[in-house]
């Protein structure tokens, strides 16, 4: 049995057998897919350019010390 993964955009698919993670980790910034997500997500990857992330209006999470990931609220 193939087990799908979630569309980048669209998030779980409608039909057929899916996913279904604990929890959440986005590599860069959080994905239009998990705009529903209520379980625990991380985030992993402070190497986006503060000017980078201005010119494209990310929403990028303050890391703590020289952590790697952070746990969105």
């Amino acid at each position: 049995m193939k087990t799908e993964g979630w569309d980048v955009e669209n998030g779980v698919p409608s039909e057929g057998p899916y996913i279904r993670p604990h929890g959440i980790i986005s590599l860069t910034a959080p994905k239009l897919c998990v705009r529903d997500w209520t379980g625990p997500h991380f985030v992993g990857g402070r190497f986006v350019p503060r000017q980078l992330a201005k010119e494209h209006n990310l929403l990028l999470p303050n890391y703590p010390k020289a952590d790697q990931v952070v746990k969105l609220e």
